[in-house]
């Protein structure tokens, strides 16, 4: 037991087992890929792996072997896992639904022990056979699963493509079940859990799916998102930091998106992050120029005749903004043409060579502007 705990606590805490990111992202509609690198390299998966317990948990209540209204009745083995969890004690009951809800929305390690026992009868360990099996199913060739929850073992391992094999099969089979993934939080006992994926409200069009962590694994990220009809999922694996894989998942969506929308876009993703990384050179203040505040400078992006569409207009530009480390203002100006009211949405920068670059940017993701 002594010796178990300790491999435990080595695998905790060590150091990314696993220095090279992988990443892969493909077109849900065709299933196609989009981008990739490293993806059917061996990792560890960390709370990825609930995605596997969830699938199966969907799978039990799609067959009617299960049903969400069932009873649950918690272990002493689950109440013994360690955080992150609900910290559920051994005797209680909870119904599936709300099993489904812990475990997709704060990733709860008990709760995972506990739908595997209840689903297959007996011990995790025999849940996780049949977790291997449904794994070898879907053609996840790579992976070898030994527990419900994604705590560390050396035998557990799977790659990038495998992965995004296990959510396509999730959205593709159990669409209404699926929508567990874009909720943002949930109350147990007065208490309020979110959401561990940051990127839910954040990012347009997002709709799932889930995070991972341990030092052994790195920082990971499942995502699907839709836009304009296109849908994409992605997934990311061993990043140096929660920030970091957050930024390359918007990275990495924003340009499976250019990839499905533009026919002749042929920029790899490596060249695509060099010039992300080129445009976000921010233009220092400059103490020897005279900035006239009464000589306004800035781009002008839209103009509504509606209050709301302006204020949509502005939130989608500020989120734009913010993700590349800008922080401009941006106003939204009330105008009268023949007398009319219009509504002009408008970001302020500092001088014309700012406005050019924002300009830019902004031209990459689709948004017609021009220059005051």
């Amino acid at each position: 037991m002594i010796k178990k705990t300790l491999l435990l606590l080595l695998l905790l805490y060590s150091p990314n087992a696993y220095s090279r990111e992988a990443y892969i992202s493909v077109d849900m509609t065709t299933n196609n890929i989009l981008a990739n690198k490293y993806d059917k390299e061996l990792r560890y998966p960390a709370s990825l792996t609930k995605l596997m317990t969830l699938y199966l948990t969907f799978d039990a209540i799609d067959k009617g072997i299960l049903n969400e209204e069932e009873i649950l009745i918690v272990s002493k083995k689950a109440t013994r896992q360690p955080a992150v969890k609900l910290w559920l004690q051994a005797g209680e009951k909870i119904k599936v639904k709300d099993a489904i809800k812990y475990l997709a929305i704060a990733s709860s390690n008990d709760v995972a022990t506990v739908l595997s026992e209840n689903l297959v009868r007996g011990s995790e360990k025999e849940f996780s056979i049949l977790m291997t099996k449904a794994a070898k199913n879907m053609n996840m060739n790579q992976t070898e699963f030994k527990n419900a929850s994604g705590l560390p073992n050396r035998e557990q391992q799977t790659s990038a493509r495998d992965i995004c094999l296990l959510s396509l099969s999730i959205y593709k089979y159990f669409p209404k079940m699926s929508e567990i993934f874009s909720k943002k939080n949930f109350i147990y006992k007065g208490k309020t859990y979110n959401n561990t994926n940051k990127l839910l409200g954040k990012y347009e069009g997002l709709t799932g799916v889930k995070t991972g962590y341990t030092n052994a694994s790195g920082y990971n990220l499942i995502s699907s998102a839709e836009r304009d009809n296109h849908k994409v999922m992605a997934v990311i694996i061993g990043s140096s930091s929660s920030n970091a894989r957050f930024d390359k998942m918007t990275n990495l969506l924003d340009y499976s998106f250019k990839k499905l929308e533009q026919t002749n876009f042929t920029m790899s993703f490596e060249e695509y992050l060099k010039s992300i990384k080129t445009s976000k050179t921010k233009i220092k203040y400059n103490p020897k120029i005279k900035y006239n505040s009464k000589i306004e400078s800035g781009i002008q992006v839209g103009a509504f005749s509606i209050l709301q569409n302006a204020e949509m207009q502005k939130i989608k530009l500020q989120n734009i903004l913010d993700n590349i480390g800008r922080h401009n203002k941006i106003n939204i100006e009330r105008d009268k043409i023949n007398s009319k009211t219009i509504y002009k949405v408008k970001i302020k920068t500092i001088d014309i060579n700012e406005s050019n670059v924002i300009k830019n940017i902004l031209k990459n993701k689709n948004f017609e502007s021009y220059i005051y």
